[in-house]
């Protein structure tokens, strides 16, 4: 279920809200038992699941403020339930350390063709890992709790200028961001290209700097007819 409802606080500045609710997760998270139980040498089959008990609830707040050349500015909160907790996130950071070498400090000396065997197994944890990060974010889904974008953009869509937009968002309790650079111009009614970069800043430990700060560049043409 959800609901939201915006209005005018004065002629240029909008105030939205929204919020729903839902029952269950809706993305794989870290069992925190299955992560413990990593760290202990245990064999762990599937160290993610999705809870399909109790509800999950998240909220959005923002502010835009509109000039009179069509430019914005605005501002926007986001929270979710079903983020990790600050515990449970260095319960996931602390096994991915491990999983990528950690575990060699937990182990008697073996013979090498024992600890090949090891280190394959911990390679295949460490892809794993991985990719549900990724897939995470391919669904446009956040890992936290907290969140806070900025942004300003302009309107014009006007063939032979350029509209551009900024925006950063950064987590709110481990202070890691992205930042967005985004331009478009209309070659005709019906064709627009466009650019861009992104680049993601954090340390090692927080949710946009956990496999290290990256960036990229992309190009396109967008045809309507």
């Amino acid at each position: 279920m959800a609901l939201g409802t915006s209005g005018n606080l004065t002629d240029m500045l909008i105030l939205s809200v929204e919020g729903s609710i839902s029952h269950g997760q809706t993305w794989r998270h870290l069992d925190m038992a299955s992560a413990r139980a990593m760290r202990q040498l245990a064999n762990v089959q599937e160290p993610y699941k999705v809870r399909a008990n109790g509800a999950q609830a998240d909220i959005g707040v923002g502010l835009r403020y509109t000039t009179g050349d069509q430019s914005e500015y605005g501002a926007e909160y986001y929270g979710q339930s079903q983020g990790y907790s600050r515990s449970e996130w260095q319960d996931n950071v602390d096994t991915i350390r491990f999983v990528n070498g950690g575990y060699g400090q937990s182990l008697p000396p073996l013979p090498p063709s024992f600890m090949a065997d090891i280190r394959n197994g911990y390679q295949q944890y460490s892809r794993m890992m991985a990719a549900e990060t990724d897939n995470v974010g391919r669904g446009g889904d956040l890992l936290g709790k907290h969140y806070l974008t900025l942004y300003t953009r302009t309107n014009k869509e006007q063939v032979g200028s350029i509209d551009w937009s900024v925006s950063g968002m950064v987590n709110l309790v481990d202070g890691s961001n992205v930042l967005n650079l985004h331009l478009s111009t209309p070659l005709k009614n019906n064709i627009e290209a466009y650019s861009g970069v992104a680049a993601s800043f954090g340390s090692k430990e927080s949710e946009f700097g956990t496999f290290g700060e990256k960036g990229n560049i992309y190009a396109g043409m967008r045809i309507n007819w």
